[in-house]
């Protein structure tokens, strides 16, 4: 009995985390604490920004030092004024 107690209750759990989404919060907004239902991550501050991975890329056709390019994913180019998609 314990042992299908434990185990319903580690498969409830690992069930929540992959549906679990997430709002960060620096205490500058005030209000709802839930995050946008649309979104897993949502970032919240009036005064503060997201700093996003900058690498070096060797051209904007070639995606070293990552591994492939990848739709959706953002890289800052170090060497480069622009920003890759």
């Amino acid at each position: 009995m314990k042992k299908h107690l434990l185990l319903s209750l580690g498969l409830m759990f690992s069930i929540l985390t992959v549906v679990a989404q997430q709002k960060v919060k620096d205490g500058t907004v005030t209000g709802s604490n839930l995050p946008n239902k649309d979104a897993i991550l949502e970032l919240e501050s009036s005064n503060k920004g997201l700093l996003h991975v900058r690498v070096t890329l060797k051209a904007t056709t070639n995606a070293f030092p990552l591994t492939a390019h990848v739709a959706g994913m953002i890289s800052i180019n170090l060497t480069s004024d622009r920003m890759q998609l």
